[in-house]
């Protein structure tokens, strides 16, 4: 991961989170939305080598800039795996992934809400 040590807690990849990237490994999702992204850091975790679907959201462009360059870490470690990036409002995006659901769009296996 890229990470950024600072005398703050935001380094990117957090002590706090350990169980959860460690769950996300046993877990097999084809497609996964990673809200509220930061550092994209869980996304990325639950990259795998078959095909599947990530899509990170953040409203800050400076995480999503941060997120993309830790997945050009590991990119071509998972060559079936399409990350993508997205600078938005969570609470707008869902509002509109609700409808595009009812709309009888494909829903995501694992939703990330960290």
């Amino acid at each position: 991961f890229k990470l950024r040590p600072t005398g703050t807690l935001f380094a990117g990849v957090y002590p706090d989170t350990r169980f959860l990237r460690k769950k996300l490994l046993d877990l097999t999702p084809k497609k996964v939305i990673n809200a509220f992204c930061f550092s994209g850091a869980l996304g990325i975790v639950c990259a795998r080598d078959f095909s599947q679907e990530i899509l990170q959201v953040d409203s800050s462009p400076a995480a999503l800039e941060w997120a993309k360059k830790s997945w050009e870490l590991n990119a071509s470690k998972h060559p079936q795996t399409e990350m993508r990036f997205l600078c938005d409002e969570c609470l707008n995006f869902f509002s509109r992934e609700i409808r595009r659901i009812e709309s009888g769009a494909a829903r995501s296996d694992l939703i990330i809400l960290d």
